[in-house]
């Protein structure tokens, strides 16, 4: 295994020049923004203590979980029937499991999950009282006597108002910052539309003045939002900025200065793309070499040498992926003739193959489920072809003509 190494400055600089399309900057798009998030502004917004309390008050359910039980509930036609099965369970001729089965269900029919003291209703205080694994009952349901068996508990998890003011602060400010953004959304335009640019907004607006070399990639930060990378897409040098919302509730507008065209990247600001690419030249240089040699003595004897590495693979089809080898093995496998040698090299693998046999094609389910795919595309395709040359044939026959007489009509009552 060759190991990296890092070789002169005008060995890198030679494969730099002789490789230079592989070092090319895309068409970049120079962008002026200005950008406006709840974020920002979040320290300044003021949120009241009786707005925390509201929200607090509204989300009980979240803060206040009661204790629960996790329980499953199999339901019999009486008393007396719930009452037998309990007594054969308690005797161990039976088990919970077998109940339910017997009764024609799955263990996820009869499963409540977690379920409170108000969810059980009259069964509530033997079911709370048991331990966990136990069977208890017969007990009253809404839907007749039932024996419950115990399979958790969870106990009451409460978050009082102190421990959730935090939360409860950050979510009420970032609503009432996105509702201030959008208030002033509509003063931003109006100035953008009296003239100012987006550098002035920093004197006026509380937005933020950023520039990006864009090409399209969605990278970190801003070029992240779909709204942002749509806009640098259609904006023209032409084109004057204006207020427009992002997804999380953000305020942008852009400018396009300059529309930098493809261009070599400057050897310096490459140099670690030109090392890596160099040393993976290199390795696949010795790859081929070795792979070249192995070829050459597999030839001349007509097998492998003892010493290599050799895997044989049976029954494979042109759609077959096997680990560590070119994507493109089978393809070119598949234009081999039997008894000879090829070498095959991809991103990052080079196998030496020999063909050994061609199997006759045998009927299996993905051929099948392959040929009646393809049958299925070609009906549909055909079908769509008849449809097109029926309604071209129609157009012709009918020869649609424009009663210019009856068109003149028309017009003049409306003049």
């Amino acid at each position: 295994m060759l190991t990296q190494v890092v070789p002169e400055d005008d060995t890198l600089k030679a494969f730099y020049d002789a490789n230079a399309a592989d070092f090319t900057l895309p068409e970049t798009k120079r962008i002026t923004y200005a950008h406006l998030s709840p974020e920002m502004i979040l320290d300044t917004v003021e949120v009241d203590e009786a707005s925390l309390r509201e929200l607090y008050e509204a989300r009980a359910d979240q803060y206040q979980l009661a204790e629960r039980r996790l329980v499953e509930r199999l339901v019999f036609a009486d008393d007396a029937a719930a009452a037998e099965a309990k007594a054969q369970l308690e005797v161990g001729g039976t088990t919970f499991e077998a109940l339910v089965e017997g009764r024609g269900l799955a263990l996820q029919d009869v499963d409540l999950g977690d379920v409170t003291e108000a969810d059980l209703g009259a069964a509530a205080q033997d079911i709370f009282a048991a331990e966990v694994g136990s069977i208890v009952g017969p007990l009253p349901s809404d839907l007749g006597a039932a024996l419950f068996r115990v399979n958790g508990r969870l106990e009451a998890r409460v978050t009082t108002f102190d421990q959730a003011t935090s939360e409860l602060r950050d979510e009420l400010a970032a609503d009432r910052a996105r509702r201030q953004i959008e208030q002033q959304a509509e003063d931003i335009n109006d100035l953008l539309a009296g003239g100012a640019t987006l550098e002035e907004l920093v004197n006026e607006t509380e937005m933020e003045v950023s520039s990006i070399d864009w090409t399209g990639a969605a990278d970190e930060g801003i070029s992240a939002y779909e709204g942002f990378r749509t806009a640098a897409s259609v904006v023209t040098l032409e084109d004057f900025p204006t207020a427009e919302f992002l997804g999380d509730g953000s305020l942008f507008a852009i400018r396009l200065d300059e529309i930098l065209p493809e261009r070599p990247e400057a050897f310096e600001a490459a140099k670690q793309k030109v090392l890596d690419a160099w040393n993976a030249d290199r390795l696949a240089t010795a790859l081929r070499e070795r792979a070249d040699a192995i070829l050459a003595a597999a030839e001349g004897t007509g097998s492998f040498a003892e010493a290599e590495t050799v895997n044989t693979e049976v029954g494979l089809t042109r759609t077959a992926y096997l680990d560590a080898t070119p994507a493109d093995m089978m393809n070119q496998v598949f234009t081999m003739e039997p008894g000879t040698f090829k070498v095959i090299s991809g991103e990052g693998s080079t196998v030496i193959v020999r063909l050994d046999a061609v199997l006759e094609a045998q009927e299996n389910e993905e051929m099948t489920m392959l040929s009646e795919a393809l049958d299925t595309q070609l009906d549909q395709a055909l079908s769509e072809a008849l449809f097109a040359a029926f309604v071209s044939d129609a157009q012709l026959r009918a020869a649609p003509r424009i009663d210019q007489q009856a068109l003149n009509a028309v017009q003049a009552n409306y003049q």
